[in-house]
């Protein structure tokens, strides 16, 4: 079995690693920071698998992405708080159906009287 060269290289200090493939004939190389990346370029086929592939994609998560907020499905024994938009200091605490307004008092929460 004949040597080949190896696929990797490195400089002196580590830093910057190139892959490159072997006796590849349509090469492409990308370069990001200090690594750079050598393979051979995708046929056209390929290229436009990935693009309906990736725009089904983001079709489907860009509904998601307009969308404002998060939505927190409500679990027993764990309190959801929020500020009461009227009055500053206030805050809101929804905890298994219950709903009390309050204040943070030392880092925790006191009911309102």
């Amino acid at each position: 079995m004949a040597k080949q060269p190896p696929s990797k290289r490195s400089s002196s200090d580590g830093k910057v690693v190139a892959i490159k493939a072997i006796g590849s004939k349509r090469n492409v190389t990308t370069r990001l920071g200090n690594v750079t990346v050598s393979g051979q370029r995708p046929s056209a086929d390929v290229v436009r698998s990935n693009v309906a592939a990736s725009t089904a994609a983001l079709a489907r998560v860009g509904i998601k992405l307009i969308k404002p907020g998060v939505h927190l499905p409500p679990k027993k024994g764990v309190p959801r708080y929020s500020a009461d938009e009227n009055n500053p200091g206030v805050f809101i605490r929804r905890l298994d159906g219950k709903i009390t307004t309050g204040r943070l008092q030392n880092g925790q929460f006191v009911e309102a009287e």
